[in-house]
């Protein structure tokens, strides 16, 4: 599968050259790119994520249906970050995509890569034990 990317940004700010975005099937890279948008097609870069063919070396690669995720490695910050595209498409042999954004937001309290969401009482947390509607006060 072959994904090509029309803009890749942290905080909606494009990342620099030597930053690297990678394809993941749970938490094995598939696919990785150093993002030089000067190497690539008109600024827009592609990400060949792999495959599970059968033999040993590719266990674990993506089958048909598996729906890669992404990270953004920040080289000046030294950071691994989750990153959200704005589709999604899942992994077939052979297969083209293009999405717009490549995208790391701020979680709720503002921190880049954070883990932090609302839950159910307006609470910007990560602590799921307290997400329960019988939880707010």
């Amino acid at each position: 599968m072959e994904i090509f990317f029309y803009n890749v940004t942290i905080n909606e700010i494009s990342i620099e050259e030597d930053d690297w975005v990678g394809a993941f099937n749970d938490n094995l890279c598939v696919g990785a790119r150093k993002w030089d948008t000067s190497q690539c097609n008109n600024g827009v870069c592609d990400l060949l994520i792999m495959g599970n063919d059968g033999n040993v070396y590719s266990e674990g690669y993506c089958d048909s249906g598996d729906i890669p995720t992404f990270k953004i490695y920040d080289v000046s910050e030294n950071a691994y970050y989750d990153a959200i595209p704005s589709g999604t498409y899942p992994w077939q042999s052979f297969d083209f995509n293009a999405i717009d954004n490549l995208n790391v937001i701020p979680d709720c309290n503002g921190e880049i890569g954070g883990n932090s969401y609302e839950d159910m009482c307006g609470i910007c947390d990560n602590d799921s034990s307290n997400d329960c509607a019988q939880d707010c006060s």
